[in-house]
């Protein structure tokens, strides 16, 4: 019995010496972006497997800040809804006289497959080698137009 006591004011004593924040919020005020604070870098390579701990970028397409170690990333495929690119009636989703969805409607659709990353090394704005601090969830294709449509 004491020391269910003993143990229960130690806990007491212990939550009670914990803070607690609430986030502040800023100041409201107008402002002025007069700079994109993001930055782009293209992909590279043509595809970036599940479980890439690393992913070959491009120069900087646009926005000037370069990528810091532990900066938080946002990878994401911009283009990938497979096609049928022949050109008949059977163009986009294969449906003689004309696409009804304008794609094929199969696993291929990578279009809006997106997650965040954190970068375990620096890049410049002229690209290179970004390491990861864990492997991706998603498959990234990067590809040129082709037969199943293209990928960016």
């Amino acid at each position: 019995m004491i020391k269910t006591y003993f143990l229960n004011v130690v806990f007491l004593l212990v939550v009670s010496a914990t803070i607690a924040n609430a986030q502040n919020c800023p100041l409201s005020a107008t402002t002025t972006i007069s700079t994109n604070p993001n930055t782009y870098y293209p992909g590279i390579t043509s595809t970036v497997s599940t479980g890439a701990t690393s992913i070959d970028l491009g120069a900087a397409g646009a926005g000037t800040t370069p990528v810091a170690t532990g900066d938080l990333l946002l990878i994401i495929q911009m283009q990938g809804a497979q096609i049928n690119s022949t050109n008949t009636s059977n163009y986009g989703d294969a449906v003689s006289g004309g696409a009804v969805n304008g794609y094929l409607n199969n696993a291929a659709l990578q279009a809006g497959y997106m997650e965040y990353i954190v970068a375990t090394n620096a890049i410049p704005l002229t690209g290179g080698t970004l390491s990861l601090l864990t492997g991706t969830v998603n498959t990234y294709k990067n590809a040129a137009y082709g037969s199943d449509g293209q990928y960016k």
